[in-house]
């Protein structure tokens, strides 16, 4: 800042990437900060940071690796589902036709030979 004649002039670089600090160590934001911001304060394309825009798509690629991953999983789910409800209907198909057949039959008596 240059403050001089009652006139206060700055210069900001507002599209470079902060580094905060942190206990840690110098600490860059996360991807998911970056997407989170882009929500709140919607901006046009021209307007948003390389660095932001970067974050922002890395986090949208993490989301849709994990939608795909959760709905592979339900699809996994579904069909063992149907896969066991299919076994317990074969298995009550043949109970019902032993049933069936050893109604049918008479009981023959053991020879005595």
């Amino acid at each position: 800042m240059v403050a001089g004649e009652w006139v206060l002039r700055s210069e900001l670089d507002w599209m470079r990437e902060p580094v905060f600090d942190n206990p840690d160590g110098p600490k860059r934001p996360a991807p998911h900060s970056c997407y989170v911001e882009l929500g709140l304060y919607p901006r046009d394309p021209e307007f948003i940071p390389e660095w932001m825009a970067a974050g922002a798509a890395q986090w949208e690629k993490r989301e849709a690796a994990l939608a795909r991953r959760r709905e592979r999983d339900r699809a996994r789910r579904a069909a063992k589902k149907a896969e066991q409800a299919e076994k317990a209907a074969q298995q009550a198909q043949q109970a019902q036709r032993a049933d069936q057949s050893g109604a049918a039959a008479p009981e023959q008596a053991p020879s005595a030979s």
